[in-house]
């Protein structure tokens, strides 16, 4: 007699279980749960024979919980959560699925006059389940992907885009279709700003989480570069920096005292840098973090000015900020064009752990390697 196994808590006989294989992957896309009521969702998404999967589990934070200590939320009341995992290295073959993280199969379950398309995990997710045991999430038959997705662009989070497809748009509809990514995963917006006030409109909106970048998957990272690139030429006045050179990693370095910093930057649009910062002070804890940076929205209104603490020549300047409610990093890059021609970078940055807060006046300029 075989083992019992699961779909969701139902006990089932896998003798019933058989395979179901495609070879049109698009007919695997979907939704598929796992667990009883809310449980966890396994979302499929087919571009191109490209497969993008992202499990949506539920969880609670409780009060004083490491939600609160953390600073991820101010709620102090027992709150549902949402918690997002992107799989990675997915292949499909002969109906098998294999990712890095979980692998199992596509199946079919039939038992009397009832039959579940599914997707049989072997090492699932959820813990309750126990050692040796094997979970079928059923696919949802009653959900439209479209649907799944709230808003009035959920594409921007199903199909990978090309600037083609969103050209037609205004600036109005770009800037809310980039900032839908956002608003689904619950990113709390500047209290009182353009998209706090717009989504808080919304009932399927529930702010909870500073910082989502986790959560992005491919296509969103992809919608969301494009949309910007877009909007980026729908400003009064078109400015695009003649440095640094697009798409070239430059790293910048400075040191003072026992404070060393290092700045790995990208020009991956326009008017965006893709920035790697990493802080090492001697005897205090080290700092790292990753982000994109852009110059500010509208008409250009002209560059900055620095001063180089090596030479004390002025040089103009061009600022990319990256910002998240109290925490902000800004990003200044401009050559002394007459005595040098290496970049030149000045940070202002806080939220830096156990080390102090950059301005540019307590630290020396950054100098390209």
């Amino acid at each position: 007699m075989a083992v019992c196994q699961n779909i969701g808590a139902t006990k089932i006989n896998p003798e019933l279980i058989s395979p179901w294989k495609e070879s049109d992957f698009k007919k695997y896309e979907g939704i598929y749960h796992f667990g009883e009521g809310d449980g966890s969702n396994l979302i499929l998404l087919v571009n191109n024979n490209k497969i993008s999967i992202q499990i949506r589990e539920t969880g609670y934070w409780t009060e004083g919980g490491y939600a609160l200590e953390s600073g991820i939320t101010q709620l102090s009341e027992l709150d549902l959560k949402w918690e997002y995992k992107n799989l990675t290295n997915i292949k499909i073959i002969d109906g098998k699925f294999f990712s890095n993280e979980y692998s199992g199969e596509f199946v079919l379950y039939k038992e009397d006059s009832n039959s579940y398309f599914g997707l049989k995990i072997n090492n699932p997710w959820n813990t309750w389940i126990g050692e040796k045991r094997y979970e079928i999430g059923v696919k949802r038959n009653d959900f439209n992907i479209l649907n799944y997705y709230a808003g009035q662009f959920p594409v921007a989070s199903i199909q990978f885009l090309t600037k083609g497809d969103v050209y037609s748009y205004n600036s109005d509809d770009l800037a809310l279709m980039r900032n839908e990514i956002f608003a689904r995963y619950g990113y709390k917006f500047k209290e009182k700003g353009t998209f706090d006030i717009c989504f808080k409109k919304q009932n399927w909106y529930y702010p909870k989480y500073r910082d989502i970048t986790a959560f992005l998957t491919d296509i969103e990272l992809h919608n969301i570069s494009i949309i910007k690139e877009i909007e980026e030429y729908r400003n009064e006045d078109i400015y695009v920096p003649e440095f640094p050179e697009k798409n070239k990693k430059i790293v910048l370095t400075a040191k003072q005292g026992d404070l060393v910093i290092a700045l790995s930057i990208k020009r991956i649009g326009n008017k965006t840098i893709e920035y790697s910062l990493e802080m090492v002070e001697f005897g205090k804890k080290n700092y790292s973090k990753k982000g994109l940076a852009s110059m500010a929205d509208g008409p250009y209104l002209g560059s900055e000015s620095d001063e180089s603490s090596v030479s004390g020549i002025s040089y103009l300047c061009d600022e990319y900020v990256d910002e998240k409610e109290d925490c902000y990093m800004y990003i200044r890059l401009g050559k002394e064009e007459k005595t040098s021609n290496y970049l030149l970078g000045k940070i202002i940055k806080n939220c830096n752990d156990k080390i102090k807060d950059i301005d540019l006046n307590n630290f020396p300029t950054l100098i390209e390697k």
